[in-house]
């Protein structure tokens, strides 16, 4: 009798330990591995982990997944649709050709593993569709995505701090696309891009539209730009379209847009030396094809800001030491510069192979001293034109002799008509910020 009692008592213990680890234990419970039982059921992908798995061919819709775990995964050819992944981690993972439409990565670690150069080591996106995604407090690390195609969605950072891409398309200074694509509307807020050399290339029907964040050793190219209240470091940015840089801090940048351009109430700095003769360094602006470019300014600081080319407009700012080059030998760099000046104060600079082709400038100051060798000013009608300091141009040749210059410039006595300024709001050229969140909502 005792021995039947204490293997009744042993059974029922053990049972209820077996019970107690089975309802406590995740590592217990079944968890999906095929890619049809993932299908059915995306939302028990919460928590597991996946190492060396081929998972071709995913089709998650309608799901929040959290602390997933993709580890050298094969998830090519896959579909995403209306997802959120919170605090997940992929490393190494092959998403080329996949669709993420209405998708949100949220404090996630997207990364590759290994020699940065090698784009197998990388986690990549190549060829993949991007439609309303948002990356927020998001690491980026070793990604490649390019030839990548928005069909006309958005693509959102928020709050992105740590970004380091390497693989996709590099340009000619060996940077990597951290976008690469067409045909989609880049937004980014509240970000920190300062940590690697960055390429953002947008082309067709693109847009890029950044409010509040940094960039710095960034190169991008959209349709259209607008940028508003950022701070841009040895940055470059080319636009096919209509580019608006407003209320920022610009220093050593380049510009160039083939539609128009607006600088308007920026701070500008510069530093080092490069380009020919070694002339100083500052925020240039090229507006090809003669496209307008517009300076409006309110901010009494010098400014190392210079044009190259375009019709330009510059009021109401004192520039300090600019560039001024849109010409090589007999090669024009950009054609041609009009260049129209109202409340401006000119020091120093060097206008070496420049040719200005008219221009309206009014109550105009320059200062000593400007470097001028093939240098030719023309059809230039001046009001109130002076020189406080004596003649402020020194012809000088790289060779040290003297410089080719030509100045033609006609007084006149009264002022001229200015038309008045305006700067285009993102509406005005058909932008929109941020239509709706993306990611997983119930109900949806």
């Amino acid at each position: 009798m005792f021995i039947k009692r204490f293997n009744i008592r042993n059974l029922i213990i053990a049972l209820l330990v077996i019970g107690v680890d089975f309802m406590g234990c995740g590592a217990l419970q079944a968890a999906p591995r095929s890619v049809p039982e993932i299908n059915a059921n995306p939302q028990t992908l919460n928590g597991l982990r996946f190492s060396h798995n081929n998972l071709q061919r995913l089709d998650i819709q309608n799901a929040h997944i959290k602390g997933l775990v993709f580890d050298n995964v094969q998830a090519d050819n896959s579909r995403f649709i209306n997802v959120t992944f919170e605090n997940c981690k992929f490393t190494r993972v092959n998403f080329q050709s996949c669709r993420f439409e209405n998708v949100a990565f949220k404090n996630c670690v997207i990364q590759g593993r290994g020699n940065p150069q090698d784009i197998n080591n990388s986690t990549i996106f190549r060829y993949s569709v991007f439609k309303d995604v948002l990356f927020e407090s998001t690491k980026l690390d070793n990604v490649m995505a390019d030839d990548i195609s928005g069909e006309g969605g958005y693509v959102y950072f928020r709050n992105m701090r740590e970004v380091y891409p390497r693989g996709g398309t590099p340009d000619d200074d060996g940077q990597y696309a951290v976008l690469y694509g067409s045909d989609m509307h880049f937004r980014i807020v509240d970000s920190d891009l300062t940590k690697a050399d960055l390429f953002i290339g947008l082309h067709s029907n693109s847009s890029f539209y950044a409010q509040n964040s940094k960039f710095s050793d960034l190169e991008m190219r959209s349709a259209y730009i607008y940028i508003e209240n950022c701070t841009l470091r040895n940055t470059s940015m080319f636009s096919m379209n209509t580019m608006v840089i407003t209320r920022s801090v610009l220093d050593d940048t380049d510009a160039t847009t083939r539609k128009a351009c607006y600088y308007a109430y920026n701070r500008y700095f510069g530093e080092g030396y490069s380009g020919p003769f070694n002339r100083k360094r500052c925020n240039i602006i090229n507006g090809y094809d003669n496209a307008p470019v517009h300076v409006a300014h309110d901010d009494p600081a010098p400014a190392p800001l210079g044009i190259f080319c375009g019709h330009a407009t510059v009021s109401n700012i004192h520039l300090q030491e600019p560039s001024m080059m849109n010409k090589a030998g007999n090669s024009k760099w950009g054609r041609e510069l009009i260049l129209n000046l109202r409340n401006v104060r000119i020091s120093g600079g060097d206008w070496g192979y420049l040719e200005i082709n008219g221009g309206n400038w009014e109550n105009v100051t320059i200062e000593p001293t400007i470097r001028v060798d093939k240098t030719w000013l023309k059809n230039i009608k001046a009001f109130n034109l002076e020189y406080p300091q004596g003649e402020p141009w020194k012809h000088e040749s790289k060779y040290g002799k003297p410089g080719e210059f030509s100045l033609d410039i006609t007084p006149v006595a009264k002022p001229f008509a200015w038309p008045e300024a305006h700067v285009p709001t993102p509406k005005d050229i058909g932008l929109e910020w941020w239509p709706s969140e993306p990611g997983y909502r119930s109900g949806k």
